[in-house]
């Protein structure tokens, strides 16, 4: 298992779409990719928290930063499930052809692989503070290129540009539905009301 997950590790970064395609020859049972999802998630939220405890940031800062872990958990998977959702939809309206179950496991992968990342950042930021932040933007950059890919295996789109409508149109989606939800319980810009 550790080597398969190495190769698939190595393959995720020389090349996607070879990734995905080995992800998909898996076969994974439903159950598999969501628990996958689920500990993605965990672990993500150990890499945010780590993220929290070594860079100081101040109670008035001007994003919202979420300071509990389960609620960061919650708001993170509850995200990642409706994007999977969005991109099953629409890229089934677009004559896509993915299973629900293989973009659950390649949308885990993916969040365990950008975990990995920002761990790595971390590290870097330790080190060579300087080369943290471009490592941080080189390695989101090509997270969006990595994502691109796995849309289009999963869909089996002949090219690249159905999966970046597709990406597009879910993270349209995401925003409208969440801009719906928060509206129907009524958080304001400045608060509950």
């Amino acid at each position: 298992m550790k080597a398969l997950l190495q190769h698939l590790l190595v393959q995720t970064i020389y090349a996607p779409a070879q990734a995905a395609r080995l992800i998909a020859g898996l076969k994974l049972p439903p159950e598999a990719g969501w628990m996958a999802l689920a500990l993605a998630g965990v672990f993500n939220t150990l890499v945010y928290f780590a993220n929290m405890a070594m860079v100081d940031l101040p109670v008035d800062f001007w994003i919202p930063v979420i300071r509990s872990p389960l609620v960061y958990l919650i708001l993170s998977l509850s995200f990642t499930t409706v994007m999977v959702f969005c991109l099953y939809w629409v890229g089934r309206v677009q004559g896509g052809r993915a299973e629900l179950s293989l973009l659950v496991t390649l949308v885990a992968w993916l969040l365990a692989v950008q975990s990995l990342a920002d761990l790595l950042f971390l590290v870097l930021l330790v080190f060579v503070p300087m080369l943290a932040s471009l490592f941080s933007m080189a390695a989101g950059l090509y997270g969006l290129w990595i994502f691109l890919n796995f849309v289009q295996i999963a869909h089996g789109f002949p090219g690249k540009g159905q999966a970046v409508v597709t990406i597009l149109l879910a993270l349209i989606g995401l925003m409208t539905g969440l801009t719906l939800f928060i509206s129907a319980i009524g958080v304001t810009s400045m608060g509950i009301s």
